[in-house]
């Protein structure tokens, strides 16, 4: 199920915190992506996104390496 121009709309509102600079934009986003999902991880994935939340990614990354460090630590206890 593809987006629509109004899904791609409330993306730069709520995943980037403004509006989107054009139309061609919309229209650019609504027929690249096939879900909301997709829509949100290329908004997230964007420098601009970045650049304004670097606690949300710092956070995150932090959360990746934990979940690593586990996965890895429980890998061992189970082979040993």
């Amino acid at each position: 199920m593809s987006v629509t121009q109004n899904d791609v709309r409330n993306a730069y509102r709520f995943v980037l915190g403004r509006e989107p600079e054009s139309e061609e934009v919309i229209q650019f986003w609504a027929g690249r992506v096939n879900s909301w999902k997709e829509l949100r991880q290329c908004f997230q994935d964007s420098e601009e996104y970045k650049l304004n939340n670097p606690a949300r990614i710092a956070q995150a990354s932090a959360s990746h390496e934990d979940f690593y460090l586990n996965l890895n630590y429980s890998t061992r206890l189970i082979r040993s």
